[in-house]
């Protein structure tokens, strides 16, 4: 894993193979367009055929200075570390983690109106609007 650096002030982010930025560098597997002779065991039977060859691909890093954009929550995930929701670009269909407590403050000042009824999920208790 490569880390990330800053640039001009501003952080160098992950990406993934499609170009959205992504809150881990891990990196995919793409076929060379090779192959290679294997063995294989079939049926009790064995068989010589061909296999495609892959190589890792780490993620890339790049500069990513401030921008403007209209963006919509459409997931959210945890991490080891951090839980993130996922901001898609209106405009672009590129994706972004935010952290939630990055949410939280644009959250803050704002009011949701509707009924509210309680729910569990797991182990766990809150409340969910059921109409607006």
């Amino acid at each position: 894993m490569t880390e990330g650096t800053k640039t001009d002030g501003h952080w160098d982010v992950p990406l993934d193979r499609n170009g959205n930025m992504v809150s881990w560098p891990e990196g995919w597997s793409e076929a060379t367009g090779e192959t290679r002779k294997i063995k294989r065991t079939i049926g009790g039977e064995v068989q010589e055929m061909d296999w495609p060859v892959y190589k890792r691909v780490e993620a890339p890093f790049v500069a990513m200075p401030p921008f403007n954009a209209r963006m919509k929550v459409i997931d959210m995930e945890r991490g080891r570390s951090a839980a993130r929701f996922t901001l898609q670009d209106i405009d672009t269909g590129k994706t972004y983690p935010m952290f939630m407590v990055d949410i939280l403050a644009m959250l803050e000042n704002i009011t949701f109106e509707g009924t509210w009824a309680s729910q569990k999920r797991g182990a766990n208790y809150g409340v969910m609007r059921i109409e607006k």
